[in-house]
């Protein structure tokens, strides 16, 4: 059964190797990180069966 996961802050060291984890065992992945003006999404070589959301944690709608 494929699982779904939410990782949080996914430009650092640590989530992108958990991301690159989880997409190696088929899994879905959803990243949300607050983007400062100086980063692009693609900083993270995010791929392409990653969805991308630019949000805060703290934006209860977003985390709803």
């Amino acid at each position: 059964m494929k699982k779904k996961y939410l990782v949080t802050g996914g430009a650092g060291f640590i989530s992108s190797n958990l991301i690159e984890k989880i997409i190696s065992q088929g899994d879905e992945v959803v990243v949300g990180r607050h983007l400062p003006s100086e980063c692009k999404e693609d900083d993270n070589n995010l791929k392409d069966n990653i969805t991308f959301y630019q949000a805060d944690v703290t934006n209860y709608e977003f985390m709803e």
